[in-house]
């Protein structure tokens, strides 16, 4: 029997209008009964209050207040209507730094872009079908990580006293969903390829995006090269315009693009400062995006998309032996 996503409400808080209708419209595909949309974390929480949905989906950098900002305000804060919410967080980050981040402020789950309608349809099944308790204990306040219930895990259970505060699943969106123990509970089929459907042919602008994103690295390579950015911070700063074009470009089709700057994004979040050579790999790297996109060459551009991605990993590969074959502290400061 599949479920039915009638009766639920969810709010999609996201900063870039076109990703949001995108979002938005795919969740309607589905067959949600309501979506609400905000476009920054303040305002997020502030509907979140006010309307009280059944879940939310937020991205991570956002203006005024960002969304691991907003998922520690909705789990802490004493004006918070329910603090055990799912949460799924929708980011372009995919390192395990950046999941560990949003686990401790209390995500329930964590979707990267670019994703597919099948990927948020499972995100939002397990969560219905799994309700998880909930713990609220000084230096945590979120879902519970235990793994008692996996008879294949061998790991450790981060078991928490029992004098801890639990809060006890609640079961309320199995009810809303028709969700069945005794069942195999799904998504119609038919309800994932029409939102999978949206999200191919939607007509939202990258370039104007891209351009954005590839001015601010841009401004961040020349603040390096004038000495006023260093260290984790820089490449913090690069990750930043990098990790955006990554999460949006192969959304809207520009598949060559998108794989680019995520091979980028896995080479900037292993460094720990920038060199001369970082920055020209960079700058190589700003003038092939800055050509696709001007150019609007969608898609993945055949052979000559795989030499481009080849080489730069290539390219990556050789510096990163480099680094890690030098002593400690022998990087560029």
């Amino acid at each position: 029997m599949p479920l039915n996503f009638e009766k639920l409400h969810i709010l999609v808080v996201e900063d870039i209008y076109a990703m949001q209708e995108i979002i938005a419209q795919m969740l309607m595909a589905m067959g949600v009964g309501k979506v609400s949309k905000a476009q920054n974390g303040k305002d997020g929480y502030d509907m979140y209050n006010y309307l009280k949905p059944d879940l939310i989906i937020t991205d991570w950098h956002m203006p005024k207040m960002n969304g691991y900002e907003m998922i520690e305000k909705i789990r802490k804060s004493k004006d918070s209507h329910d603090r055990s919410i799912p949460i799924i967080l929708l980011t372009g980050y995919c390192s395990e730094k950046r999941i560990n981040i949003a686990r401790n402020a209390g995500v329930t789950e964590f979707l990267a872009k670019p994703f597919s309608a099948e990927e948020l349809s499972k995100r939002i099944t397990y969560i219905i079908a799994n309700p998880r308790d909930f713990i609220a204990i000084p230096n945590f306040i979120g879902p519970d990580r235990r793994r008692k219930q996996n008879k294949n895990f061998s790991g450790s259970s981060n078991r928490v006293k029992e004098t801890d505060r639990k809060i006890k699943a609640d079961r309320k969106l199995q009810k809303k969903t028709g969700y069945n123990p005794a069942l195999v509970n799904e998504i119609d089929k038919s309800y994932i390829e029409k939102s999978q459907k949206v999200m191919e042919e939607n007509s939202a602008d990258f370039v104007s995006m891209a351009k954005t994103f590839l001015f601010q690295l841009n401004t961040v390579t020349n603040q390096i090269r004038l000495g006023n950015l260093k260290g984790i911070r820089a490449c913090d700063e690069l990750v930043f315009p990098v990790m955006q074009i990554k999460a949006n470009a192969k959304i809207l089709k520009y598949n060559l693009a998108g794989d680019l700057a995520e091979i980028m994004l896995d080479f900037l979040e292993g460094l720990r400062d920038i060199d001369d050579q970082v920055l020209e790999i960079i700058n190589a790297q700003h003038k092939t995006l800055t050509y696709l996109v001007n150019h609007q060459k969608t898609g993945d551009n055949g052979e000559d998309g795989e030499n481009l991605k080849k080489e730069l990993k290539s390219v990556c590969r050789r510096h990163m032996k480099t680094v890690y074959q030098q002593p400690q502290g022998s990087l560029v400061s």
